[in-house]
């Protein structure tokens, strides 16, 4: 677990407010429209927490390593929306986030060395809360067919390397001591908020349905989120990537929350945490 104070809340209430904000693309006039709504609203938040997809790097096969110019053109643009967010005011001055399947790779590989990236890892924000995450896409299936590609890895391999998540909750949680939030940039396999069934994906208010519904879910996460320490600690479980799944679901005992995106429809969410 990283354990640093400066990434503690320092809190007196019983309650946590955070905004959550996902799958920006790159728009950062959307950031400040959202930062001039809370502050016509005049509402505080305390944390900032991002479930993916910062830029808009093309979505390369999993097999195939990404152009080192292309990663070096969209790190500058993940690193200006990261900028955008870290100006929204809140009490901890701090932004959580994961990588999504349009960001960098080099974010997931140096996650370590990036504070409020919880790729891979559990951190804790304040006194019995946690943050751990983890990020990119697997592939998603449309009538038995793959529309979309992984990134970085496929199911079959995050179902591997989320050991290493697993793991650091597993040591860090504890049941009845501490609550987990976890952000994911995929939903979980089985929760409605990771299926396109809409005839435009990117879009809500678009009627109509489609004949075949795209599941965008990992059956690795899913399986993290029915395990049973998650099942027992987490209290939400964020995640983003499928833009036209916006909306609340449950898996067991752990809500599921997709904000929606930024870029598509200018969606945010305002949590509470008590």
């Amino acid at each position: 677990m990283d354990d640093n104070s400066q990434n503690h809340l320092k809190l007196s209430q019983d309650e946590i407010v955070a905004l959550v904000v996902s799958d920006t693309h790159d728009d950062i006039e959307g950031i400040h429209a959202i930062h001039k709504q809370l502050e016509r609203k005049k509402l505080n938040v305390d944390i900032v927490l991002c479930p993916g997809d910062l830029t808009t790097m093309p979505n390369k096969d999993w097999k195939k390593p990404p152009d080192p110019k292309e990663v070096s053109t969209f790190d500058t643009k993940a690193e200006k929306i990261i900028s955008a967010l870290d100006k929204i005011p809140t009490r901890s001055g701090r932004v959580f986030w994961v990588p999504g399947n349009h960001d960098p790779l080099t974010y997931f590989k140096n996650h370590r060395s990036m504070a409020n990236n919880v790729h891979g890892r559990v951190v804790q924000i304040a006194p019995g809360l946690m943050v751990g995450g983890w990020g990119g896409c697997v592939e998603a299936r449309e009538n038995g067919k793959d529309v979309w590609g992984a990134y970085p890895s496929p199911d079959f391999q995050v179902d591997k390397d989320v050991e290493i998540l697993e793991k650091a909750v597993a040591e860090n949680v504890q049941a009845g001591k501490s609550s987990l939030v976890l952000i994911t940039h995929s939903g979980p396999d089985g929760s409605s908020t990771a299926e396109v069934t809409g005839t435009d994906p990117n879009y809500l208010q678009k009627p109509g349905l489609r004949t075949h519904v795209i599941n965008s879910g990992s059956k690795a996460l899913a399986r993290v989120v029915r395990s049973q320490i998650v099942q027992k600690t987490c209290i939400l479980n964020l995640h983003g990537h499928t833009h036209q799944g916006m909306g609340l679901a449950r898996l067991g005992g752990v809500p599921i929350l997709n904000p929606g995106s930024t870029l598509h429809g200018g969606a945010f969410c305002i949590v509470t945490f008590r």
